[in-house]
């Protein structure tokens, strides 16, 4: 602990009870037979770390997929979502750029252990490219999506899209290996 000092017996007592571990400092106080205890919960299972960065993908609907990108000075995952809308859009909808059906969105939050718990931002009114019209994106958000990394290369996306009354999950795997090696590496730190 941050405050022992050198007549401490910090763990002279240790007790561990499922993740929990119970660590007794006798002396920690400074007076005669007194002490303290300190409670620390151990997280077991994978655990997020920046070795996730890459292109995630359902091999069942291939063409859309996720940009995953962790962050961990902040502890924040920050996901790219690239799809398409609920229904193909008339044939002729004319486009300036891509295809009329293409959605894309973003989540941003918190994780813990092997989970991410995100806010989903759709952002919208803009022009590609350019600065005019602003395009704009409500704070509050558009929904939840949750990430739940099982390995280095698998997870599964469950989303809730309020504005448009979506939700479900998704299992997704990583489109390219190259990262796997190094999120082996750092979740066994």
């Amino acid at each position: 602990p941050s405050n022992s000092s050198a007549n401490d017996k910090f763990g002279g007592r240790v007790a561990v009870e499922g993740n929990s571990i119970l660590i007794g400092a006798f002396g920690e106080i400074g007076f005669l037979n007194a002490g303290s205890a300190y409670v620390f919960e151990i997280e077991s299972g994978f655990l997020i770390n920046s070795g996730l960065n890459d292109a995630w993908y359902n091999p069942a609907t291939n063409g859309q997929g996720f940009l995953i990108t962790v962050l961990p000075e902040i502890q924040s995952v920050f996901v790219a979502w690239f799809t398409f809308d609920t229904e193909r859009p008339p044939p002729g909808t004319p486009s300036g750029v891509g295809e009329p059906g293409h959605r894309w969105l973003i989540a941003q939050g918190p994780y813990s252990g092997d989970t991410a718990s995100m806010t989903i931002y759709v952002s919208q009114g803009g022009v590609f490219d350019s600065i005019s019209p602003a395009a704009n994106t409500d704070p509050a958000g558009d929904g939840t999506m949750t990430i739940e990394f099982t390995d280095c290369s698998n997870a599964i996306v469950t989303y809730d899209i309020k504005s448009a009354g979506l939700s479900g999950e998704i299992p997704i795997e990583r489109i390219a290996t190259d990262n796997v090696a190094l999120c082996q590496s750092l979740s066994s730190q």
